[in-house]
């Protein structure tokens, strides 16, 4: 279930639970677009707008999904990431889903509040 405000288009809980339209943490769903069609590059536009709701930098999302793909990347100027190859939005979505279960919620808590492997919420250290 996605949540749709007038402020918060397409948000998306965090945990990936999609039966709980309440559940306070939000990050939209991911954006691309395909540029140079002779190259095949895919730029995920709001990639900085994620990695600041899952407290995480660009930069490190990218080597994740790097090595999940197989594919190399670089941060654009405006904060996305542009992978070489033609990828598929769902694709990317899932293995960001994937990081942030493993990356980012706390493992005793739940809570997506990690700030350099310790839990903000309650301080558990990753």
């Amino acid at each position: 279930m996605t949540r749709t405000t007038a402020n918060n288009i397409n948000m998306i809980n965090v945990n990936g639970d999609e039966s709980d339209p309440y559940y306070r943490y939000k990050m939209p769903r991911i954006n691309t677009t395909f540029i140079n069609q002779k190259k095949g590059l895919t730029d995920w536009t709001n990639a900085s707008i994620i990695a600041t709701a899952i407290y995480k930098t660009p930069e490190q999302i990218k080597k994740y999904m790097c090595k999940k793909l197989g594919t190399k990347a670089s941060i654009s100027k405006m904060g996305g990431i542009i992978f070489s190859g033609k990828l598929d939005t769902d694709t990317l979505q899932d293995i960001l889903q994937t990081y942030i279960n493993k990356n980012v919620m706390c493992k005793k808590c739940n809570s997506p509040e990690t700030v350099e492997e310790r839990c903000q919420s309650c301080g558990n250290k990753q």
